[in-house]
């Protein structure tokens, strides 16, 4: 039987005056959960081919008819979709609200039929067909209208928002309605990632009986496909909703396993931290707690809380800009830059020693280092003036004397030997004019690899795997033009991913288990939250973003210009 909207359509009427609109695409502050909670009631990845809830949490729907009623299309990843009566989940005890709890409704639709067809019918609603029918909904009302309500059984304190598909000339188009309860301060709706309306009507007012019974859970009806049903106990932020909305938070969309989200806090900014307005240009972290930023005219910092505070350290002795750091421990480590800079501490950066570069090529500038274990370090470097030349060199003593042993066809920006399961044996060398170098003997010995972009600088790297690994390269000529490449074979060979569409890209990480992250002009981030298949591009901020790391395989942390430095917990 068909659930009826009679309160979408009683409410449509004095809500068009009673509401108070709002059109800002995302511009809610960052910030955690309103909510001390964060946890996932239900997931349906295909809730109109199998209604299976893959939480876990046993809120698997059900077919009211003996067959479903007709094959209407497929969803967003081709899976047949079957509609009809739609979904019942009776198992819906744990799908329950009070007027006390804040929580999240999200899913993707697609009206496939007439695009100004009047149609009328719930995407998800928990609430009987008594009026005032209590609980809440996310529908479709006529005229192509989503709604969001919230209503309690005793009287008609009803809560409501709406909002409007506006492209009706695609009705192909996929939408992701999101419906956004407050306990006791508002409901909002967003459509796509734009916040259409947030009401406050009555909210304070909202009893702590809403939706508490045994009525099941409904999704899906005539009209139209549905994709993706996310219910959650809390009440997500804007940024949750855009994140969500470009495919890279929440839930991944996957056709196989998905893994629970956790809380996302957004980006928190810290413009200028700890006093300096020096641009920082490279990262490290040593564990979980302890990290390092360095970058123009020495400017060094030390965290031991995973990001959140910065301390100034002392200025790395360099006659310019550090462009590359590797550290063993929160203690020890090496910087290197400008001039043939190599310094090292062996307290964290409260003192610096300088070394001895008497053996690096003179006309070269240090680019890059990295150590494959305390004893054996190598340093990149670059002809001053830009032409195609420049050198590995290595040390065998832990950094007290450098020695150049492979000279190769444009400047070294980048090594790398942070790669799982080599111990140190395998590594890569690339730079300018897309020269990149490859060794699966610790480098003792350096092969030439191959890359499908001989234009470009490429300045780091990230591996997930012992063969799989992606480089962030920008156009020499044209700085705006960015690239990501991927190796599936230790670094023999580079390809292209993506490209032109991202601005200048300067640096990469990965965070373990599957996201991969490049930032670079612009506030660009780009990242895969699929081990590399597919790529969404967005920005935080306007500056550019130098480098990304990843302390715990749930916090970022992006340093850039201008003492710009932000972390994003997920």
């Amino acid at each position: 039987m068909k659930h009826p909207l009679t309160l979408f359509a009683a409410l449509v009427a004095t809500a068009l005056f009673a509401l108070t609109l709002s059109s800002c695409r995302d511009t809610l502050p960052a910030g955690p959960p309103t909510t001390s909670g964060s946890d996932t009631i239900a997931f349906y990845p295909h809730p109109l081919v199998d209604g299976k809830d893959v939480t876990g949490h046993g809120h698997d729907g059900t077919w009211p008819l003996t067959a479903p009623a007709q094959v209407t299309g497929t969803d967003r990843f081709g899976k047949v979709q079957l509609t009809g009566e739609g979904i019942t989940v009776l198992n819906s005890n744990g799908l329950n609200f009070t007027g006390n709890d804040s929580y999240s409704i999200s899913a993707w639709i697609q009206l496939f039929d007439q695009p100004n067809n009047p149609i009328q019918d719930r995407i998800v609603s928990k609430s009987p067909a008594s009026y005032p029918p209590h609980g809440y909904e996310l529908g479709i009302s006529l005229g192509r209208n989503i709604g969001a309500f919230v209503s309690d059984s005793i009287g008609n304190h009803a809560v409501a928002a709406w909002g409007g598909l506006t492209d009706t000339s695609s009705p192909s188009a996929w939408h992701m309605v999101t419906m956004v309860v407050k306990a006791r301060t508002s409901v909002s709706l967003y459509i796509d990632s734009i916040l259409s309306q947030t009401n406050t009507t009555s909210a304070s007012a909202m009893a702590p009986n809403v939706g508490n019974d045994t009525t099941p859970l409904l999704m899906g009806g005539y009209g139209y496909l549905l994709d993706d049903v996310l219910i959650l106990h809390h009440a997500v932020s804007a940024n949750e909703v855009a994140a969500r909305f470009h495919e890279g938070g929440w839930y991944a969309h996957h056709d196989t396993t998905v893994v629970p989200p956790l809380p996302d806090s957004g980006w928190s900014r810290k413009p200028g931290l700890s006093g300096t307005n020096q641009d920082l240009l490279v990262g490290q972290f040593v564990n979980a707690t302890v990290g390092f930023v360095a970058g123009s005219n020495g400017v060094f910092l030390k965290t031991t809380d995973a990001g959140n505070t910065w301390s100034l350290r002392s200025p790395v002795p360099v006659s310019g800009t550090v462009y590359g750091i590797s550290f063993f421990s929160a203690t020890n480590g090496f910087a290197v830059g400008d001039q043939r800079t190599i310094a090292a501490t062996f307290d964290g950066g409260g003192t610096w020693a300088s070394i001895n570069t008497s053996n690096v090529p003179v006309s070269d500038l240090i680019r890059s280092v990295c150590f494959s274990n305390q004893n054996t370090g190598f340093v990149g470097t670059a002809d001053a003036y830009g032409a195609p030349s420049g050198s590995i060199c290595r040390s065998t003593d832990g950094g007290t004397t450098w020695n150049p042993i492979f000279t190769t066809q444009g400047g070294i920006y980048n090594i790398d030997f942070n790669i799982p399961g080599s111990n140190g044996m395998i590594g890569v060398a690339q730079g300018r004019f897309g020269v990149s170098y490859w060794t699966n003997d610790g480098g003792a010995t350096w092969n030439q690899g191959t890359t499908d972009q001989p234009n470009v600088i490429i300045t780091r790297s990230t591996f997930t795997s012992p063969t799989t690994g992606f480089a962030v390269a920008t156009n020499i000529t044209d700085t705006i033009r960015g690239f990501i490449l991927r190796t599936d074979d230790a670094g023999h060979t580079w390809h292209t991913v993506t490209s032109s569409w991202i601005f200048g890209n300067c640096g990469i990480a990965n965070n373990g288990n599957g996201v991969i992250t490049a930032v670079g002009f612009g506030g660009a981030v780009v990242e895969s939250t699929d081990g590399g298949s597919t790529w969404v591009g967005t920005t935080s901020g306007t500056s550019r973003w130098f480098a990304v790391q990843y302390p715990t395989p749930h916090r970022a942390v992006f340093v850039g210009m201008n003492g710009n430095i932000a972390t994003r917990d997920r």
